[in-house]
């Protein structure tokens, strides 16, 4: 047991070395015991044996990593505290267990392994995890996907008397289903970024609730009952539509409408201020009758100008320029700012519009 910030370095640690021998490496606290805080494991590889062995993490700290890489067949177990797993476990085929605490895969090298989630546990993948037939297994607790999760059978499933929460923004897929439902009372929130390579499969299952985040999205589902289950929904202007929800390949679609709002308005704001513009320069009125020849455009400074320089700019007006053939050039910039309440984003856009007018004859 390793705890209370104590320190062990070794270039390995092994655990349950030879054949019918069983070890328990604990991390705070034992199973059982009331969490403590962890102590420090300074070595780069853990490696199971021949014997049953198991690691559990059982303490209180709020960001234990554990950068070790891990190999050989034995369990892993997080009871309590957040606990992160970065290094390589690519020759590591044993189980995991989420009972407790925060367990978060921030690593790819989880191949061909099976995590369970258990009631008190949540499971957080920022990268990848996959290979198992069913690769995590919840029956209970909650699972948060930011990375991906790829299953043989299944990716996720759930499969426990107590209800579990998925909250998903990465990618989930299995080669039978994505998820599949075989308990009712399940949660699953879809945030922008989600995909899904497969049916989510409700088996006809209910009590079951679907979120959706801001925006437009649709899943694939299977065997989704709607007069049973529930889709919540978080923005005002989304509406659901069930296509063919109900048999084996169907979907759940959301159309938000706030967004293509937002999309129609920012044009319409752009459009706006070039019209603006159009409309100052169709509206300039300068003498050309008898000219031989006015330059302008524009002065730097107006405080430095000549007083030749004054004169040019108060007959012709700032981004106007004439030619001794009566030519009139004219430059305009412009410019605006939007700010859309729906996505509470804001919006900047500019532009420079140049021309020029040839007068014929005296109209």
């Amino acid at each position: 047991t390793l705890s209370d910030g104590a320190d062990i370095r070794a270039g390995a640690v092994t655990i349950a070395a030879e054949a019918g021998s069983s070890g328990t490496f604990n991390i705070g606290a034992a199973a059982g015991d009331t969490a403590t805080a962890a102590g420090t494991l300074g070595t780069t590889d853990v490696i199971f044996g021949d014997g049953t062995g198991k690691l559990v993490f059982n303490h209180t700290n709020s960001d234990y990593a554990l950068r070790a890489d891990v190999r050989g067949t034995g369990t892993i177990q997080t009871l309590a505290g957040v606990t992160r797993l970065t290094g390589n476990y690519t020759d590591y085929t044993g189980s995991v267990a989420v009972d407790g605490g925060l367990l978060s895969i921030d690593t790819s090298s989880f191949t061909q392994n099976a995590f369970t989630v258990a009631n008190e546990g949540t499971l957080r993948v920022t990268r990848s995890v996959s290979g198992a037939t069913d690769t995590v297994t919840m029956t209970g607790g909650s699972l948060i996907n930011t990375g991906s999760i790829s299953g043989t059978r299944y990716g996720v499933e759930l499969n426990g008397s107590d209800a579990s929460a998925i909250t998903t923004s990465g990618s989930i897929n299995g080669g039978t289903a994505a998820i599949h439902y075989a308990t009712c009372g399940n949660s699953l929130t879809v945030l922008t970024g989600a995909t899904f390579g497969n049916v989510i499969d409700y088996n006809n299952t209910a009590g079951n609730t679907t979120i959706f985040g801001k925006g437009s999205f649709s899943i694939p589902v299977a065997h989704y009952l709607a007069d049973d289950n529930t889709v919540a929904l978080s923005g005002e202007r989304q509406m659901a539509v069930y296509g063919n929800a109900a048999i084996g390949s169907g979907t759940i679609n959301v159309v938000d409408a706030g967004t293509m709002a937002s999309q129609f308005t920012s044009v319409q704001t752009v459009t706006s201020s070039i019209a603006t513009t159009a409309a100052d320069v169709l509206s300039v009125d300068v003498d050309r009758g008898g000219i031989s020849s006015r330059v302008a455009m524009a002065y730097d400074d107006a405080d430095k100008k000549n007083e030749n320089q004054k004169a040019i700019s108060a007959m012709v007006g700032d981004g106007l320029a004439v030619d001794a053939e009566g030519n009139l050039f004219w430059a305009r910039a412009f410019g605006g700012a939007s700010h859309d309440d729906y996505s509470d984003s804001s919006a900047r856009h500019f532009g420079v519009a140049l021309g020029a007018d040839h007068m014929f004859g005296q109209t």
